[in-house]
């Protein structure tokens, strides 16, 4: 009963993806500016090889203020978009189909940009493998939370302390440039001892983490960019 009911509610939140907004999702909020300045990540990771034939997942959050959710390939494969939502909100996602259907870590991520960083609301997100069959994969594929790029602090801002952090991750710290998802690292910076997520440092999100990546928020706080596309 219980893999029926997670089978439907694949088949539904599927189906969501592929429809047509039955109402304009913009019509009482106001969408995200297009220099909105912070942008939102989710990343979807296989842990383990699992033969899978294709993934479907999307997200849903409130439209107030914030862009829609694009999605982007990580792992190589060929990715479907899917749209949805409704007054008030955006439920967008896709399928995603492997090349290889034993891929193992990140395979896809979405991004959302916000006009403030207290402007995004996650409504949900669900991420489910299916068999060339058709059958569900169980415990095959997961997602990260939600992380605001270059927010190293947690204080919901992107500035020169976030900057330091990460130049002391790469260039000091000399962390290791491949990474899994479960990869952290822990140092003292300013007398403040912390233990970060590596994959959060990876602001480019190419899959490593080094100097692009400092580099890259650098541009950022300079101005030079006003989100991370990807």
């Amino acid at each position: 009963m219980k893999h029926t009911l997670k089978k439907i509610t694949a088949s539904i939140a599927a189906a969501v993806m592929c429809a047509i907004p039955a109402a304009n999702a913009l019509s009482a909020n106001a969408e995200a500016s297009i220099t909105a300045r912070f942008t939102y990540r989710k990343i979807y990771y296989v842990p383990n090889a699992k033969n899978i034939d294709h993934v479907v997942f999307g997200l849903a959050c409130n439209s107030s203020h914030t862009s829609s959710p694009s999605s982007i390939p990580i792992a190589y494969g060929s990715l479907t978009p899917g749209y949805g939502g409704g007054p008030g909100f955006y439920n967008e996602g896709g399928t995603f189909v492997p090349t290889d259907p034993n891929v193992t870590g990140r395979i896809v991520s979405q991004s959302v940009h916000c006009d403030s960083a207290a402007d995004y609301h996650e409504r949900s997100s669900f991420a489910y493998a299916y068999k060339a069959n058709g059958q569900a994969i169980n415990n095959a594929v997961y997602s990260l939370p939600t992380f605001l790029v270059g927010d190293f602090d947690g204080d919901m801002d992107i500035d020169g302390d976030d900057y330091s952090i990460i130049n002391h991750a790469v260039n000091v710290k000399h962390i290791s440039e491949n990474y899994s998802v479960y990869t952290t690292t822990s140092f003292d910076l300013g007398g403040v001892y912390r233990t970060y997520k590596v994959y959060k440092f990876d602001v480019n999100n190419d899959g490593y983490v080094n100097n692009a990546d400092v580099f890259l928020l650098d541009w950022y706080n300079k101005g030079y960019l006003t989100n991370f596309s990807n």
